[in-house]
């Protein structure tokens, strides 16, 4: 019986080059639904989105608020003035996301303010139901650490599988954020990886040699046996991806 082994170096080669990053399909859709007053968590929120592949919902106000607003050294402003009304509300133009129901791990990310998440999330926990989903809170804060927010806003919307959050910086750097991502134990990409254990595995190198080459094909941890054939996809010259005979000869 013949076996087919097809090496989809030029798909690997390309994308590590350039510095793509590799998800696994089938994992369940991911959300991440973020307020920011001041861009520093929208900027944490587009590298969650850029890190898992998932839809950014923005949380805004319908009366957006003003850097005077903001200014809660002012005791008139209207964060103090929020802040010490009980029956505050902040109308959102729109509380619910579109196909809410599809996504199964859901991000919410907020400022800290007053050592709790803006309130200006009320109306979004209020109005959904986490039922089934995995949520994990971010913040971001100048000073302020993520306290008791994360557990407050479980609290408030009273079902969801809720993770430990994590703070950061203002100023958040992209690696940081990025490895906090990838240390998180998303049951919907678990469940999938265990559904689809058959799945084709990709493997990317940066080592474009004969023995980078070899390195990868010994990766797979298989060894052909009988009348194997060997595809190799390169794309032709003058193809940006074409790849030199003497790179492959040793897997051939």
């Amino acid at each position: 019986m013949k076996k087919a082994f097809s090496l989809l170096l030029t798909l690997a080669l390309l994308l590590s080059l350039a510095g793509g990053a590799a998800q696994a399909e089938g994992t369940g859709k991911t959300l991440i639904v973020y307020y920011s007053a001041t861009n520093h968590t929208e900027n944490v929120a587009n590298v969650i989105a850029a890190q898992t592949g998932g839809d950014l919902f923005e949380l805004t106000p319908v009366e957006p608020y003003t850097d005077d607003d903001l200014d809660w050294t002012n005791p008139d402003s209207r964060v103090c003035r929020e802040h010490n009304d009980p029956n505050r509300a902040v109308a959102l133009v729109s509380a619910v996301p579109d196909n809410w129901n599809d996504y199964d791990t859901v991000f919410v990310g907020y400022p800290i303010w007053w050592q709790a998440a803006s309130w200006v999330l009320d109306a979004f926990i209020e109005a959904n139901d986490f039922t089934g989903k995995t949520v994990i809170p971010f913040c971001t804060s100048s000073s302020s650490g993520l306290g008791e927010s994360g557990n407050l806003l479980a609290e408030a919307a009273g079902e969801g599988n809720w993770l430990e959050g994590r703070r950061f910086s203002s100023y958040a750097d992209e690696n940081e954020v990025a490895d906090w991502v990838s240390s998180l134990p998303l049951p919907a990409a678990e469940d999938a990886a265990a559904e689809n254990s058959d799945a084709p595995v990709v493997y990317f190198t940066t080592d474009i040699s004969p023995e980078g080459m070899m390195r990868a094909f010994e990766a797979l941890g298989w060894t052909p046996t009988g009348n194997v054939a060997v595809k190799l996809s390169t794309g032709e010259p003058p193809a940006s991806n074409y790849l030199r005979p003497e790179l492959i000869k040793d897997v051939v």
